[in-house]
């Protein structure tokens, strides 16, 4: 098994190198079991802020998503500061590039009612930023979109179709967002910088997913034989905005680390 320094060096050679390289990165990822697994479960009240991240980690090891990569997009599509620490939020949403984070999944499912009601179909759900216009049969109701568990368990189950498509990890991760070169290379090039936040920190984010594990939260979902999941678009539409381009995002720099995350200038609902 390769160490995480070699695959991040990796990870860079291949956004430099653009399309080309992909070829030679096909086994950049490798299972990372050890190091990616929750810590055991605290005692004490579950916290909101570890839901997602402790079922990226589930979601790895059961799928072998290797190299932290589905971490790594969790933090692309719904990271956020909280409480000083960076993190990814359950309850997040964005319509037509208006993103929010709610503090409860009732909230945010009131939200994106009211925005379908407004004729919007382009719209983002959860961990993982879901999209129903191109998964419009991912989840049975928006209450089971907004399930860490479920919402989480999809992307996972999406990035390793793709990934059996293709071949290569990292394709497969470019094409979440899109199918055309140029967003996906405007996707990746942010990835490489989320994917190295997600190891370098990592016992952070084990951390977190350990204080997610008690409380009241829903127990783990069983994840049952399904049907090949669909290609296209998947990712949000924060990274291509309503005119189309690549590099009209909306996004911010978070923390003073040499290396920063770059995360979705969503708006806080409380």
């Amino acid at each position: 098994m390769r160490g995480i320094r070699a695959a991040l060096v990796a990870l860079a050679a291949l956004v430099a190198g653009g399309q080309g390289a992909q070829a030679d990165w096909s086994d950049f990822y490798r299972p990372t079991v050890r190091e990616a697994e929750p810590m055991p479960a605290t005692r004490g009240s579950a916290d909101p802020a570890g839901i997602c991240i402790r079922e990226i980690l589930r979601a790895q090891l059961r799928h072998q998503i290797p190299g932290n990569l589905l971490l790594g997009i969790g933090l692309q599509e719904s990271g956020m500061m909280h409480e000083g620490e960076l993190t990814i939020w359950p309850w997040t949403a964005n319509a037509d590039g208006d993103g929010r984070y709610f503090n409860n999944p009732a909230t945010a499912a009131s939200w994106v009612r009211a925005r379908q009601s407004d004729g919007i179909d382009s719209i983002d759900l959860g961990c993982m930023q879901v999209n129903l216009r191109w998964h419009p049969d991912a989840f049975i109701s928006l209450e089971h979109g907004f399930d860490p568990a479920r919402n989480v368990d999809y992307a996972a189950r999406l990035l390793v179709s793709l990934y059996e498509q293709t071949g290569d990890w990292v394709e497969a991760a470019g094409r979440y967002h899109s199918a055309t070169p140029e967003y996906q290379q405007a996707y990746l090039g942010r990835l490489k910088q989320n994917v190295s936040i997600a190891n370098d920190r990592l016992d952070i984010f084990r951390a977190l997913a350990a204080g997610a594990a008690g409380g009241d939260l829903p127990a783990p979902v069983a994840v049952a034989s399904v049907e090949p999941l669909p290609e296209g678009h998947f990712w949000t539409s924060w990274l291509t905005t309503r005119s189309g381009a690549a590099d009209e995002g909306a996004r911010s720099l978070y923390g003073r680390e040499v290396m920063q995350p770059v995360l979705p200038a969503f708006r806080k609902m409380f």
